[in-house]
């Protein structure tokens, strides 16, 4: 057996635990347990390789968020308000453009009643020679086409729900037919009618069943129903006051011959 030689120079000798057995006599003697420390920092050259993979991550996730993003975008934009629709009546449809079903001067003007029961015009006498194509005021779908005691009547209904009646008429178009503004619905018949002898169209307009003013509807002034409407002057024997000098009158004139409810006829 060597003599203990002691610690190498330079180096200090650790004590060591002795583990004991069952006697009580000294075991082998065992290392003492290490205590972890604080980890070493990686090397300097190692921090900006673990930074860029996350940079190279983060690049490739901005066109994948881009292009989850878009079609929520697109559908955003597509439930914005559209553009503004054309002015609307009551009845929430778009007001059609009206023209004349006829292109002649007025024979007589509406003449609204005091009340439903009594006498009155009822809408507008275009003068026109018999056998002149009539047109459809506006776009519209025909609703009545029939004989009404001893004429022939078309009315058509418009989207904004106003309905036009056409008298007298022959070669009418039957009920169902869709017709855009201007196409003809029938020719004017020969029948004495308003305007007798001389032959004239009737056009009356109404909504449910209060009556409008044709001429109205040409863009030249507001609508005005018939309750709204004021009664013209009646002279000292009682009939309604007569237009001496009347003109043709036609959708691009500047102003009306005679005011609403006089005859133009003397």
């Amino acid at each position: 057996m060597l003599p203990d030689a002691g610690p190498l120079p330079g180096r200090e000798r650790l004590p060591v635990a002795r583990r004991q057995g069952s006697s009580g006599a000294p075991g082998p003697p065992t290392a003492r347990p290490r205590v972890p420390g604080p980890a070493a920092p990686p090397p300097a050259g190692r921090v900006g390789a673990a930074a860029g993979p996350r940079r190279r991550e983060a690049r490739s996730v901005r066109p994948a968020l881009v292009r989850l993003c878009a079609p929520l975008l697109a559908a955003g934009l597509a439930a914005l308000p559209a553009a503004p629709e054309p002015p609307a009546d009551a009845s929430g449809a778009p007001s059609p453009a009206y023209g004349l079903p006829v292109a002649g001067p007025v024979a007589r003007f509406f003449d609204p009643p005091p009340a439903p029961w009594a006498a009155g015009h009822r809408g507008v006498d275009l003068a026109a020679a018999a056998g002149t194509p009539v047109l459809a005021p506006a776009d519209g779908t025909v609703l009545f086409s029939g004989r009404v005691v001893d004429r022939v009547v078309v009315t058509v209904g418009h989207p904004d729900g106003l309905r036009s009646s056409l008298e007298p008429l022959e070669d009418p178009l039957p009920v169902g037919a869709v017709v855009r503004a201007g196409e003809v619905v029938g020719r004017l018949a020969a029948t004495a009618g308003h305007c007798a002898p001389a032959t004239c169209l009737h056009w009356g307009a109404r909504r449910g069943d209060a009556y409008v003013d044709p001429l109205d509807l040409l863009g030249r002034a507001p609508v005005v129903l018939l309750p709204d409407r004021p009664r013209p002057a009646a002279d000292a024997r009682g009939a309604v006051s007569t237009c001496r000098s009347p003109a043709a009158w036609s959708a691009a004139a500047a102003s009306r011959p005679c005011a609403s409810g006089r005859s133009a006829t003397p």
